[in-house]
């Protein structure tokens, strides 16, 4: 699958600093940043899971993560999981339909459905925040 994009950050001696998100993301930084501010009451950290996944920046609420952020060229990807009650909030609130079919989409896990968001556009980023909104995460 050549059209696959390639995930970034992948030296795990090397955690990603200001200037290499600013190289890789591009126009996108704009928005990470954003995303950045918007959840800066919550903790955060860094994560390498393996070279696969590269490195992550996870967002980590009182009882559960808000959020996950893997990083490619030029865009970046926000992850979240959401249980059986969030998903039956989700379907019946007014987040965009977008959302909402991403979630009837969303894979089922242990864990619950995960959401994946590619992050290009501001437009992209209001739908994620939108849900993170909606089961007040933000």
């Amino acid at each position: 699958m050549e059209n696959t994009p390639k995930i970034v950050f992948t030296d795990k001696e090397n955690i990603p600093g200001e200037s290499d998100l600013k190289e890789t993301l591009g126009k996108t930084y704009s928005l990470f940043s954003e995303l950045r501010d918007l959840t800066a009451i919550h903790n955060s950290e860094w994560k390498y899971y393996n070279k696969k996944s590269g490195w992550i920046y996870k967002v980590n609420g009182p009882k559960k993560a808000v959020c996950y952020v893997s990083f490619y060229e030029k865009h970046f990807m926000i992850g979240l999981l959401v249980n059986e009650k969030e998903k039956e909030i989700l379907l019946n609130s007014k987040v965009d339909e977008i959302a909402k079919d991403t979630l009837n989409d969303a894979r089922k896990y242990p864990e619950g459905y995960a959401l994946r968001f590619n992050i290009r556009l501001k437009s992209n980023l209001n739908i994620v925040l939108s849900v993170l909104k909606e089961l007040k995460r933000l």
